[in-house]
């Protein structure tokens, strides 16, 4: 389940997508289905239960639906190798929520998430070497 429209997607890009247009409205709607389920999987990782239907964070989820499907539908419409900083906003600001819900920084709106376990991507720490193995010391195995 998408989290904004393709209306919604057209009023932040100020573009109307028709059947004509290059993406077409259909391909546009796909890349929105596609950042959905993405938002959808980092969600999900973090706790939560999706599709996520308490309205206040569907809200908030509806911009950053569009905040992360706004920059793939501009490339496949400018077809240009550099992007203006509107659409390097929607992509840092898109970028930033996941990060943020995969860090536990960010709660949805209205919403916890399940359990008060930390969310999946916490739960295992970094692996601290050995120094031993960090110094040009080795075992020789000829020895």
């Amino acid at each position: 389940m998408a989290y904004c429209t393709l209306a919604d997607l057209e009023a932040l890009m100020r573009i109307n997508f028709t059947a004509a247009t290059d993406p077409t409205a259909t391909e546009v709607e796909q890349m929105i289905t596609d950042i959905a389920a993405e938002i959808d999987g980092v969600l999900q990782a973090a706790g939560y239960t999706v599709p996520v239907t308490a309205a206040q964070a569907v809200q908030y989820l509806r911009k950053m639906n569009t905040f992360g499907a706004g920059p793939e539908a501009w490339y496949a419409y400018a077809m240009m190798d550099s992007e203006p900083p509107n659409v390097a906003y929607w992509r840092a600001r898109y970028e930033r929520f996941l990060e943020d819900i995969r860090e536990g920084k960010l709660q949805l709106p209205g919403l916890e998430p399940l359990g008060e376990e930390q969310a999946y991507f916490g739960i295992a720490p970094g692996i601290q070497r050995d120094s031993y193995w960090l110094t040009d010391q080795r075992v020789d195995p000829n020895a």
